[in-house]
Formats: C-alpha cells, structure tokens, sequence
C-alpha cells in the first residue's frame, strides 16, 4: 500500500497531469479510507471479523487490477479510493 502511495503522484505527473489532478487523487484516497470506518464497526459485529477482513483483501486485489488496467486519470482515482 506504500508504495503506491507513493508512486502514484509521482505517475499521475508523469502522464502529464496537473499537480491539482495529483492532488485530487490523494484526496479521494483520504475519503475512501476514512469512509467505511462509519460502518465497519457494524459489518463486524454482523458478518464477523474474518469475513470482512477477507472482503478487505479483495477491495485490495481490486485496487491493485484496476491499478494495472490502465493509466488513465480514472483508473489512479478508482485506484486509490478502493486503496
């Protein structure tokens, strides 16, 4: 997850985006992490730790194919936020 925290401004400049762009897409990382926390608490006490800890690796895989799939501004957006 570091590394691609730290890669991605770095590859969003890279192919020639805006600075703002960059930043846009670390922001959205911060609402994708902060969000789910209002509920997480509920989906544990309901499913159970190890199957929402297994639906978390999958939202990981998910980031990292999405991460693969392309380099469009999209793709870094959708990226991070499942981050």
């Amino acid at each position: 997850m570091m590394i691609m925290m730290v890669i991605t401004p770095l590859a969003v400049h890279s192919q020639s985006h805006s600075t703002m762009d960059s930043l846009s897409v670390i922001g959205w990382h911060i609402i994708g992490m902060f969000l789910p926390s209002l509920v997480t608490g509920k989906l544990i006490d309901r499913f159970g730790s190890s199957n929402v800890a297994i639906v978390g690796v999958l939202v990981f895989a998910a980031s990292s194919g999405v991460a693969i799939a392309g380099m469009s501004l999209n793709h870094y957006y959708i990226s991070l936020f499942l981050l």
